[in-house]
């Protein structure tokens, strides 16, 4: 335990180098970004930021500046992963520091799954963004919005199944927030259409996160798709494909995803496809045999993400 500890420490030491490095980079370029998830609400929510378990930064931005950051952080920063970089077909990316070994993971959209990453722009929660405690002009996540992100994230990548880091992210936050941050919060779950998938969430976390009654009134209802991920947890990549398709409101946006998943730029097919070149309906018609299993298989000659050092970081 004492080594964890340690470990945790280390890594928030050197993590606070990478973020000030990148946060110039992206300011010089007149990229506008926030860093959100376990890396904001380290530092906005926990009494010491190694509190918080994690192993890489994560780093929000709009898709229209996907390019420009590209260019500062492999400049200021370091390599970034080499599987697919296609921001029409990808919404994340991973960059690792040169100096220290950390990962940098770039989204431009808040979740992965179509039905649920649609939810929200990242240029809103960018907008609303606040300092981050102890790091200048290091942007980071409204407290709502990093309570909602943190409603979400759960049910959208870790199939809703309760997790002890998510679940603690949730009461930290909740204990912190003013009347007019639940007021936000209330408004944002109303204006997305998930009150009554987070109401569920904040219940179902461990020991139950407290709500303000007036609150816990504006997240009672029903009716609601989103809620569908929930009771779904899909767990597969067919499966979750199929969730996109139920949960999703529009056939606007059904046949956008269908277009991204059966046709994506040649720049989001797997390492193998794009090195062996070739007409692209092949490469189509080769990915559809495959089947959806096949669709996000890992590239093989990706980093592995920073394991913290045991050491003290100097």
């Amino acid at each position: 335990m004492r080594r964890a500890a340690s470990a945790d420490a280390a890594y928030a030491v050197l993590e606070e180098r990478v973020i000030r490095r990148a946060t110039a980079a992206l300011a010089s370029a007149g990229v506008r970004h926030a860093w959100f998830k376990g890396v904001a609400v380290a530092r906005q929510f926990y009494l010491a930021s190694h509190d918080r378990p994690r192993t890489d930064a994560d780093l929000l931005i709009a898709p229209s500046d996907a390019a420009r950051a590209d260019a500062a952080l492999q400049a200021r920063v370091g390599p970034r992963d080499p599987g697919p970089w296609a921001p029409a077909g990808v919404s994340q990316w991973m960059y690792r520091d040169r100096e220290t070994g950390l990962v940098i993971d770039v989204h431009c959209r808040l979740f992965e799954p179509a039905s649920l990453g649609g939810l929200l722009a990242p240029e809103e929660v960018i907008r609303a963004a606040v300092p981050l405690p102890g790091l200048d002009d290091a942007p980071g996540a409204s407290p709502a919005h990093a309570l909602w992100i943190a409603a979400i994230h759960p049910v959208a990548h870790h199939g809703g199944q309760a997790d002890p880091v998510w679940g603690g992210d949730l009461c930290r936050i909740a204990e912190t927030l003013s009347p007019p941050d639940w007021d936000a919060f209330a408004a944002l779950c109303e204006r997305t259409r998930t009150r009554m998938l987070c109401g569920a969430v904040l219940a179902a976390a461990p020991g139950g996160v407290p709500v303000p009654h007036g609150v816990g009134a504006r997240l009672a209802v029903g009716g609601e798709r989103s809620i569908r991920w929930w009771q779904r947890a899909p767990r597969t990549p067919l499966s979750r494909f199929l969730t996109d398709l139920v949960v999703l409101e529009g056939w606007a946006d059904r046949a956008a995803l269908l277009r991204r998943k059966l046709l994506p730029p040649r720049e989001a097919l797997a390492t193998a496809d794009r090195e062996a070149g070739g007409w692209l309906p092949w490469l189509y018609l080769r990915r559809l045999a495959r089947g959806p299993r096949r669709w996000r298989r890992p590239d093989p000659s990706s980093p592995r993400r920073f394991e913290p050092p045991a050491g003290d970081g100097s």
